[in-house]
């Protein structure tokens, strides 16, 4: 806040009280109450016009980052034979948050260094696409399936189509929403 701004503040709490209650306390109501709405527009109008508000941070797209995985979800290095890199990047759910059972919860006995090979205890980043719309389309429809929600890509930035909700609206909610 700069030193003008608040010098101008007191100055017009000075300027609109003093002779307000000056002309109150001689008698003249009508002339205090004019005053002070005369005194209160002409403030407010240099006011505006000499202190403008700039807002300084401006800020990007939301939401600013996109986690890696779902909500709730670790990441997770799945040894691949089939990948240059030697692993797909991947999501496990430690804590079973998973609304279906197309996604199962990582169970404790379960050794890092020597995963299970079955698909439902993951959650694949890998799309087939490399365009950023296409990739947020394809990771959507994917955590839908597997009963997941992801702060960025499910909450109806780039997925909010009926045909992604297939499976997941009944008969009657879809004629409720017709």
């Amino acid at each position: 806040m700069s030193w003008f701004l608040i010098l101008y503040i007191f100055a017009a709490v000075v300027i609109g009280t003093y002779p307000t209650m000056t002309l109150q306390n001689s008698g003249r109501t009508v002339s205090a109450v004019a005053y002070f709405i005369l005194i209160l527009i002409v403030l407010i109008f240099f006011g505006l016009r000499w202190f403008q508000y700039t807002r300084t941070d401006v800020g990007g797209a939301w939401p600013p980052i996109v986690n890696t995985c779902p909500d709730y979800l670790t990441y997770f290095k799945r040894p691949s034979t089939a990948d240059p890199s030697g692993f797909t990047p991947s999501c496990i759910d430690l804590i079973g948050i998973s609304r279906n059972a197309n996604m199962t919860k990582w169970r404790p006995e379960f050794q890092m260094n020597n995963p299970p090979s079955e698909d439902k205890y993951y959650f694949s980043l890998v799309t087939s696409s490399q365009d950023i719309a296409a990739k947020n389309q394809e990771l959507c429809t994917r955590a839908i399936e597997k009963g997941l929600s992801w702060e960025g890509i499910t909450n109806g930035e780039s997925c909010y189509s009926q045909t992604f909700a297939k499976g997941v609206v009944s008969k009657d909610d879809k004629e409720k929403c017709d």
